[in-house]
């Protein structure tokens, strides 16, 4: 069904999506957020089954918008997000009909290695675009690609205010409020080889409403993770700490897990482990505001993005299994960081802005060209 793109013509594109509910569960469908924004950009309406996300916060337009003249099967692709399954939804009956003729489309941006794209049913979508992919993982289904968290207008808006770097505070943030194994350990060894560079900044702010207006619809419609208390240090320190995640077993699919574990009768070893869950909001907030990424090195544990940056050049990837090496690798690009930390943020934004994620959407399902924005 790909390659159906004709002459110029822009793709209809209906999305199902869940209704926005209160700060505590509010359904952020952060999936296809930062695509919808930029398939407006591009001139290209996204339908719904309800109307969710307004433009802007005092818009009373939305961003995905019901008609009850268009319905899914009136449209040339038709897209599911994780959020719909998580917050109690079923497949859409007759999504999958015979003689269809729209594309089927599923985001996963899921926490964990065996997410719900893996089951034998979701072969059933032409591709799926999965976030925290890692391209070591076995049993990776076929109609799978890499995909990434990526950047809002919103993310862009709160971190468009950063000084020059070498006028920012000598900092390197490291204040997370939710802890993984992984960021335990870049704490542990780390912070002993930094603190001789950087002021290290563990601090964490509250989940309190904001009291301006607009911050606090943000808030709200993002699920208290629009924090305006932390977007100023942000754009004034120099570097920020964006691991994220931990190991689990490569072996995709749980059965076949089971299966080598019951033959050897032995634990798989842990040279068969991969790094899940390591995409983050704070990652591209940290790429968006200028600060110098660190992380592992992604290419090095396998970590897949549609594009990939340059370790050295658009972010320090450390080898946390070996604090020397790290420790040669960070005194030996200290005097460039000004530089990786500026050409971080214009590869984020070329490559992760809403327009660049939309262009690259059309491309894969064969609706896109250099004409058609």
């Amino acid at each position: 069904m790909f390659g159906n793109y004709e002459g110029k013509r822009k793709p209809s594109i209906f999305f199902f999506c869940c209704s926005q509910g209160p700060p505590v569960e509010a359904r952020y469908q952060y999936g296809i957020v930062p695509l919808a924004e930029g398939l407006a950009e591009i001139g290209i309406k996204c339908y719904s089954n309800v109307d969710y996300w307004h433009i802007d916060p005092h818009s009373s337009e939305y961003l995905f918008s019901s008609s009850d003249k268009v319905r899914p099967e009136d449209c040339d692709i038709v897209v599911l997000n994780d959020r719909w399954f998580r917050y109690g939804n079923a497949m859409p009956k007759s999504l999958f009909k015979k003689n269809r003729k729209y594309l089927t489309v599923y985001i996963d941006c899921a926490d964990g290695v065996f997410t719900r794209s893996f089951k034998p049913e979701w072969r059933r979508f032409d591709i799926i675009f999965k976030a925290h992919f890692n391209k070591r993982m076995l049993g990776v289904p076929k109609n799978m690609k890499p995909w990434a968290f990526g950047l809002t207008k919103r993310i862009i808006s709160a971190t468009n205010a950063g000084e020059p770097w070498g006028n920012r505070q000598s900092v390197f943030l490291s204040n997370f409020r939710v802890q993984h194994s992984l960021r335990k350990s870049a704490k542990d060894i780390l912070h002993p080889l930094l603190q001789s560079i950087f002021t290290i900044d563990t601090s964490t702010d509250a989940f309190e409403p904001p009291s301006e207006e607009s911050a606090l619809i943000e808030w709200k419609r993002t699920g208290r993770r629009h924090n305006p208390a932390y977007y100023p240090k942000l754009n004034q320190a120099q570097a920020i700490s964006c691991f994220g995640g931990h190991y689990a077993h490569r072996i995709a699919n749980p059965i076949l897990l089971r299966k080598v574990m019951n033959r050897f009768t032995i634990l798989i070893p842990q040279s068969t482990m991969i790094l899940c869950q390591w995409d983050s909001f704070r990652l591209w907030e940290a790429f968006s505001a200028g600060c110098l990424v660190f992380h592992v090195d992604l290419s090095q544990e396998g970590c897949q993005l549609p594009v990939m940056p340059k370790n050295g050049d658009e972010y320090v990837g450390v080898d946390l299994k070996n604090p020397q090496k790290a420790w040669e690798w960070i005194t030996n690009l200290h005097p460039d960081f000004s530089e990786i930390a500026y050409r971080g943020r214009q590869w984020a934004l070329a490559n992760f802005s809403p327009l660049a994620v939309a262009k690259r959407f059309l491309l894969e399902l064969g609706y896109y060209n250099s004409q058609i924005a």
